[in-house]
């Protein structure tokens, strides 16, 4: 959809196509930056272009060493590939200028912090397999910030990522920086090594996941700016002053409170001589709130220690649980600071779920097939395929996809009619990603949903990888399911996805643009109503999935004002796996119902999820305009609760988890910015009412996370968790260490057809009487089930007096107080689809009251009395049976 047609080109080699000589004496930055910027692409200093759906551009670098002068400026869109095999170097010259070597935005000079993006919506950018060196450049002199130069400058958001990279620093330098990352909202940093500098990565952004980075005597390793949830996982620090600082320091004050505040950090080591340093807890200034799980300090000399100098945690060989913030739990539902404690309830570490380094979780970095033979791969241009947004694609994919193979899918848009399978196997790749598109007559009805993509049969088990691939939609395709998984990965690892995003909207040829779906227009846009799901993880299916994000846009990415547009996509993920399944960095956004729904599934983990209500909400309710579909998936919210007097509880769930277990999410930046594109909501923490819902789980841990714009950060039983108690001094952000009110489980079991399902305490709340009954509850199970309930705990009960003749004398004795009495309720059996309404009975007639030696009261004799019967009269009713209003006992 490029203007230029099939004359643009989107992959580029940097030496015979850009002009670069690699020879570490020619200075190269002139040919790259011309080659980059060629073809009018998005990006430069006319300001004509903010972003772009079809200008992608892919630079391969071969083996080389490549002078650069000044900043390499990466335009909207740019994939930075080197070699695998014999990584390229960038080398800074001495005379080096820029903020960074690579830079994926640029301050415009004089203009008071403006750039070339917007940062929260820098979307697409690759580099991988790079080697980059800034020992040639002088320090700062003055120690001041910004330190500099950096070797990476890395302003980002969604859809980015950096893979397969090193960086060499001057040792004991005063300046060198790794990454410099001021803002953003990302993103995935994975397999970085530094070496030497000022600091390694000097990070600040709304959230990020990064995992697999190693600090060689990195002066200080790592640096927070600010965030609201980042994962850190694998990280290895050796020969650092300090590993980790979370000082929002200037260099000048760094007493100054920082907005750093949620740090999660897991399966790594430090070797420092302070590993991490912190600002005192601060309830009103800013504080770190600190959450560690399998870490190890072995060469620390101090584990953390404060800015005053006082040791927090002492250098210790491994931590298995250690948080410094809040907590909150059954026992504590509105939330407790804590100053280093272990986590409580232990978190559980599904065995499935390992694998990973430092005997922690599992993952696997993305597969670029650097051994495998170009021959090997079926290209889809050569095999018939047109890529080309016009032509119909389905047989020519289907036969692609249909036998195990390589399959490369070069840059363009291959549109099908009908759902294409993915059979084990196969192992897809695609270039800028590539993209599927939906479009035709079968997809278009929303009471008959149809898959787009297949990957794999319910009940098989093999390997599939899909790496740099887009799924979307041609027009409104309201029963379209972009990806089924279906597969059950063979081993950990061997079926899975990275790089492969979900756009609905806002591109060009989506005819789901500013022009056909503006923003508030009034009434429901029936063009626009674009998809039924994004992604179906099925029972059986399981698999590996990173940095995968599934955007429904909210504005059109070829208008340079970011036109903003209403779409409508009914649900976002539905996870049902019961197999060891890992997300890592993934993100779901602006679907009307909920954005991640984890139903009836089993050992999953979640490293960082994120999500956004859609901005237009509650202008149509929730789930309008999918009010006519709700109940064709497991889990289906009914939205019962939505009163159109009260907008904020008419919007769509962030999260929800339903009758699952051994859930692990490592970081949740759920988040609700709007009601109708108006902001004056996240003042009063009222956008919605509600974000993140449980039930009838167990083993669920969800740590460090940041809400925005809820009034109840969980709704699950027990839970008190307001937004405006927990939110962070200096902005709208909410968040807490853990919610680990579900991690009890013992009391809830598994999900599949024919299981019993025995309901928590904290779910089934029964009224004491049964005529007093005004409380209602929902469950869900996979029918056949069986529901069990917790035995009813009567308040004491006070029988009323008996007159009874002993040795020919009346007596009057009025019975103990009966104590703890309990019965048991029958359970329900659910053999039905849909909703059911029904009220539970218990097994028992009467409560036996027992025998009383009531001494000289009656005359000696031991007192039996009758048992109380149901119905148990109300506190109106005479006599006054239970013990109530005040009433006092007899005994």
């Amino acid at each position: 959809f490029h203007p230029s047609g099939a004359s643009y080109t989107v992959y580029k080699n940097a030496i015979t196509d850009c002009g670069a000589k690699g020879d570490g004496v020619t200075d190269d930055t002139k040919v790259i930056q011309d080659c980059i910027a060629a073809q009018n692409r998005c990006g430069g200093e006319s300001l004509t272009c903010a972003s772009t759906s079809v200008m992608p551009l892919v630079i391969y670098f071969p083996p080389g060493n490549y002078l650069v002068s000044s900043s390499i400026e990466m335009y909207f869109q740019t994939l930075l590939i080197g070699d695998p095999l014999d990584r390229p170097r960038i080398i800074a010259a001495k005379s080096f200028q820029g903020l960074g070597v690579l830079s994926s935005d640029f301050y415009i000079p004089g203009s008071g912090g403006k750039t070339w993006y917007i940062n929260q919506s820098n979307f697409f950018r690759q580099l991988r397999n790079f080697i980059i060196d800034i020992r040639n450049c002088p320090d700062n002199p003055k120690n001041t910030p910004p330190p500099g130069p950096a070797a990476l400058h890395w302003q980002v958001a969604q859809a980015t990522s950096i893979q397969n990279v090193e960086i060499y620093m001057k040792e004991s330098s005063r300046g060198h920086v790794g990454i410099f990352m001021e803002n953003g909202s990302g993103g995935l940093l994975t397999g970085i090594t530094f070496h030497g500098g000022y600091v390694g990565l000097r990070a600040g952004n709304q959230q990020f996941t990064i995992k697999n980075l190693t600090f060689d005597k990195c002066r200080t390793a790592i640096q927070a700016i600010w965030d609201w949830t980042f994962l850190w996982t694998n990280i290895k620090i050796t020969g650092a002053d300090i590993g980790i600082d979370l000082i929002n320091q200037d260099l000048k004050n760094e007493r100054k409170p920082q907005q750093t505040f949620a740090y999660l950090l897991i399966d790594s080591t430090i070797s420092a001589k302070t590993g991490i340093r912190s600002n005192p807890f601060m309830a009103t200034d800013g504080y770190a709130q600190i959450t560690l799980d399998n870490v190890n300090f072995a060469g620390s000399e101090t584990a953390i220690k404060e800015t005053t100098g006082a040791t927090v945690l002492a250098g210790a060989p491994k931590v298995d649980s250690w948080m410094w913030g809040i907590v909150a739990s059954q026992e504590s539902p509105t939330g407790r600071q804590v100053k280093g404690e272990a986590a409580k309830p232990v978190r559980n570490r599904p065995g499935g779920l390992l694998g990973g380094p430092n005997g922690g979780y599992f993952d696997k970095a993305k597969p670029q097939y650097e051994n495998v033979p170009v021959g090997s791969f079926k290209n889809a241009l050569s095999n018939g395929c047109r890529g080309d947004g016009a032509a119909d694609d389905t047989a020519c994919l289907q036969n692609l996809f249909g036998s195990p193979g390589y399959v490369f899918l070069p840059a363009g848009v291959y549109r099908v009619t009908d759902t294409v399978k993915i059979v084990s196997g196969v192992k897809l790749v695609g270039e800028a990603w590539s993209a599927i598109t939906a479009s035709g007559d079968k997809f278009k009805d929303m009471s008959k949903p149809r898959v787009m993509i297949q990957v794999g049969e319910k009940g098989q088990t093999g390997d599939v990888e899909i790496s740099d691939i887009l799924f979307q939609v041609e027009g409104p395709m309201a029963g379209a399911i972009l990806v089924e998984w279906n597969i059950r990965a063979s081993s950990p690892g061997s079926a899975g996805m990275w790089d492969a995003h979900f756009r609905i909207g806002g591109n060009a040829g989506s005819k789901l643009t500013a022009k056909e779906c503006p923003r508030l227009s009034g009434t429901i846009n029936t063009n626009c109503i674009a998809v039924n799901l994004m992604m179906h993880i099925t029972t059986w299916g399981s698999g590996y999935f990173e940095n995968m994000w599934g955007w429904t846009a909210d504005h059109d990415l070829e208008m340079l004002d970011g036109t903003q547009i209403d779409i409508y996509t009914g649900r976002g993920i539905l996870i049902e796996s019961v197999n060891p399944t890992w997300l890592y960095g993934t993100g779901f956004e602006h679907a009307v119902m909920y954005q991640y729904m984890v139903h009836g599934a089993n050992n999953l983990f979640m490293g960082l999820i994120q999500t956004e209500t859609p901005y237009f909400q509650s202008l149509p309710p929730a789930p309008k305009p999918f009010d006519k579909a709700v109940g064709l998936f497991k889990g289906d919210p009914n939205f019962s609760k939505c009163n159109p007097a009260k907008p904020s509880s008419c919007m769509a769930w962030g999260l929800m988890i339903e009758s699952s277990s051994n859930v692990l999410i490592y970081g949740a930046g759920i988040y609700s910015w709007f009601q109708k594109y108006a902001q004056d909501c996240l003042n009063t923490f009222d956008c919605q009412s509600e974000i993140v819902h449980l039930s009838n789980d167990k083993n669920i841990y969800i740590y460090n996370l940041a809400t925005v714009g809820t009034v109840d950060m969980i709704s699950s039983p027990g839970a008190k968790l307001m937004g405006s108690v927990h939110q962070s001094p200096r902005s709208n952000v909410s968040s807490i260490n853990g919610w680990l009110g579900d991690a009890d489980g013992s009391e809830a079991d598994g999900n599949e057809p024919g299981a019993t399902i025995t309901l928590k305490s904290t779910i089934w709340l029964w009224p004491a009487t049964q005529s007093d009954n005004k409380g209602t509850m929902t469950v869900a199970c996979t029918p056949p089930c069986i529901f069990k309930f917790p035995p009813l705990t009567f308040p004491p009960l006070q029988p009323p007096p008996m007159t009874t003749t002993w040795d020919g004398k009346p007596y009057t004795v009025t019975p103990p107080v009966v104590k703890n009495a309990t019965a048991a309720w029958n359970p329900v059996t659910y053999n039905n689809s849909g909703v059911v309404t029904t009220t539970p009975t218990l097994n028992v007639t009467t409560i036996p009251v027992p025998p009383w030696d009531c001494g000289a009261a009656c005359g000696g004799h031991e007192a039996t009395f009758p048992p109380i019967s149901f119905p148990i009269p109300t506190p109106k009713d005479a006599p006054c049976w239970i013990y109530c209003d005040g009433a006092k006992p007899t005994q």
